[in-house]
């Protein structure tokens, strides 16, 4: 999923800064260093993005990792009380 995702932005920056280059050229730009250039500035857009949102992602996950050990715990404990009071 998050793979997914990086691939989808790293694809979709870099078209964005061929187009980008494209348009604000008074000169036609040298297609293999500009391919070539925007395929280095949007891997560095990308990995900055993914190193920002996997920790949240990260974040998310344990807290649901978290949440369900607290329900389980709090199951155990009530089915616990439950046979001690039969």
């Amino acid at each position: 999923m998050l793979l997914d995702g990086a691939i989808n932005a790293y694809l979709a920056m870099r078209v964005g800064i061929i187009t980008k280059a494209y348009c604000s050229s008074l000169v036609k730009p040298e297609r293999r260093k500009l391919r070539k250039s925007a395929s280095l500035q949007a891997a560095k857009m990308t990995v900055s993005l993914v190193k920002k949102f996997g920790e949240v992602f990260a974040k998310q996950i344990g807290n649901k990792i978290k949440d369900k050990i607290n329900q389980t715990g709090e199951n155990i404990i009530e089915k616990g009380r439950i046979f001690l009071i039969e």
